[in-house]
């Protein structure tokens, strides 16, 4: 199987780490990318790590950056 073959529900709640009931609300709310043809839930590798990364926590040195950043064009423009 090529890394960006479709999984079923089972293989992509293995890959990441959910029951499948878990993935399915997920599914119903359409709060993670799935396609859906016929009726069979289908998933995508890169979707999935597209999806996962997009959720990600900045660390607090960034966030005193992107604050710092945001000061300076404010003052640069008042």
């Amino acid at each position: 199987m090529t890394s960006d073959a479709p999984m079923g529900i089972t293989e992509a709640a293995a890959y990441l780490g959910y029951s499948v009931g878990y993935l399915y609300k997920l599914t119903s709310s359409k709060d993670i990318p799935c396609n859906k043809p016929r009726g069979t839930l289908r998933f995508y590798r890169s979707e999935l790590d597209e999806w996962i990364k997009s959720g990600r926590v900045p660390t607090n040195a960034e966030v005193r950056g992107q604050a710092d950043e945001l000061l300076r064009r404010k003052r640069r423009g008042a």
